[in-house]
């Protein structure tokens, strides 16, 4: 079975490693990066900061620069996917391949 290709910036239902999920892709330093928008309460919200991610994909390729200069650890690494689960909608679980996990607060990559 051929795949899907990768429509960037549409939010809709996905299956990202064999797992449905809710969400939008963004690219970030030339990757494909799932937006993963939890469906509870504050489902409407998240649908919007996932929009003003992709719409600010430029600030977060700089800040990623940032981040990885600061992080070298990181620098073989490339984003699987960014979690839109927390309670505070400014925040994100930023989940690495192949390992790895930080968060993204605001705009800002955090160890």
């Amino acid at each position: 079975m051929d795949e899907l290709p990768i429509i960037f910036g549409v939010l809709g239902d996905y299956v990202v490693d064999d797992t449905p999920c809710f969400g939008l892709f963004i690219r970030l330093k030339n990757w494909p990066v799932f937006v993963d928008v939890k469906q509870d309460r504050l489902e409407n919200a998240r649908r919007e900061r996932a929009q003003f991610l992709c719409q600010h994909e430029a600030q977060l390729n700089s800040q990623l620069d940032l981040f990885l200069k600061s992080n070298p650890t990181f620098a073989a690494r490339s984003i699987a996917y960014i979690g839109l689960h927390s309670k505070n909608i400014e925040q994100g679980e930023v989940f690495w391949d192949p390992e790895g996990y930080t968060l993204l607060k605001g705009m800002t990559f955090s160890a």
